[in-house]
């Protein structure tokens, strides 16, 4: 097929096949021929093209095929074309190779001259690269072991005075960081006397805040959780000390649930949190607490009988961290009155 440049193999680009007509007693009625002319299903799409009064249709020399015909009918009309194209294109690839071969002898016989020549060169300058390498190596290790005992020597120098600088860094960080802390420990004594000397309560951290909600009897846990959630988190910025507001938070959850399940509360309570932090390491969180809760008919039918409980709380709350005497016996005072927990 490529040696005549054929595509389809089917109708062999004639692009046409036959078959004869349907329904052939009324079909020669119409004068038209005993057969229908068809489009090739493979390469034209199928399909009816004409009627004709003869199968013997060519097309550049091939005669159409019958619809029915295989692929067989294709090859044996292409034998007698295709027999004179492969001949000759066997007697070309024949004298193709024969001068292929004559000129491979030429060419190896050549290469083989070629390489002999190569090789002998090759020994020649072999040998000499050889000597002006070992020359070469033996002249670069004399040069590299200098270079390694001056840079042996270069390193270990480097080595001490480094070590002796860092070691004198050391010691004079270390003076620094001493008289700083002297000098801070200093102003830290001082500011705490002058504080001292005031008999008015001065105070490092001080926050004061107070909530007010009516609260379904529903609801509580739920309110329970986000005020306990927004004192922890004031408590937070004056205490470094995460256990010890977790301890907090556990207990003022249950004070303020007890609270507001109470139908009439009212309390006061100091607690106290170690912190990390200031000079007496204590935050003071003060809570009054009160709370009443009121009974409510059902607000869709007066009728049915349903109550509904609602808490009216409120909560007012401050966190302190005493800076001095003053301010750390006024909460001593405190705690001794109010309850703690």
């Amino acid at each position: 097929m490529k040696i005549l440049n054929i595509k389809c193999s089917r109708c062999l680009d004639t692009q046409i096949l036959w078959k004869g007509r349907d329904n052939v007693f009324f079909a020669r009625m119409d004068g038209r021929g005993d057969y229908d002319i068809m489009n090739c299903d493979k390469c034209s799409g199928g399909g009816w093209n004409r009627c004709s009064h003869t199968k013997d249709v060519y097309v550049k020399g091939i005669h159409a095929f019958h619809v029915a015909d295989g692929e067989w009918h294709a090859l044996e009309t292409l034998r007698p074309i295709v027999k004179p194209h492969l001949e000759r294109i066997a007697q070309e690839e024949k004298d193709k190779q024969t001068c292929i071969l004559e000129q491979e002898r030429e060419r190896q016989r050549i290469k083989e001259e070629a390489d002999r020549i190569r090789k002998e060169n090759e020994d020649r300058i072999r040998k000499e690269e050889a000597d002006r390498i070992r020359k070469e190596k033996e002249e670069a290790d004399r040069i590299r072991k200098e270079k390694e005992e001056a840079d042996r020597i270069r390193k270990e120098n480097e080595d001490r005075i480094k070590k002796e600088k860092k070691e004198a860094d050391r010691i004079q960080k270390e003076k620094e960081d001493r008289i700083q802390k002297e000098k801070d420990d200093v102003i830290r004594i001082q500011k705490e006397k002058d504080d001292d000397a005031n008999p008015i309560a001065l105070w490092s951290y001080y926050k004061k805040d107070d909530i007010k909600k009516h609260i379904k009897h529903s609801d509580i846990q739920i309110e329970v959780g986000k005020i306990a959630e927004r004192i922890y988190e004031a408590v937070k910025l004056s205490s470094g000390d995460i256990t010890e507001l977790t301890s907090l938070i556990k207990e003022l959850k249950m004070d303020l649930k007890s609270s507001m399940e109470s139908s009439t509360s009212h309390k006061t309570e100091l607690k106290q949190v170690n912190n990390s932090e200031g000079r007496f390491k204590i935050t003071y969180v003060k809570l009054y607490i009160s709370n009443e809760i009121e009974t409510t008919s059902c607000d869709c039918l007066e009728w049915c009988g349903f109550n509904t409980k609602e808490s009216h709380f409120s909560l007012e709350y401050t966190i302190y961290n005493p800076r001095n005497i003053a301010a750390k016996i006024k909460c001593d005072e405190d705690m001794s009155i109010h309850v703690i927990m």
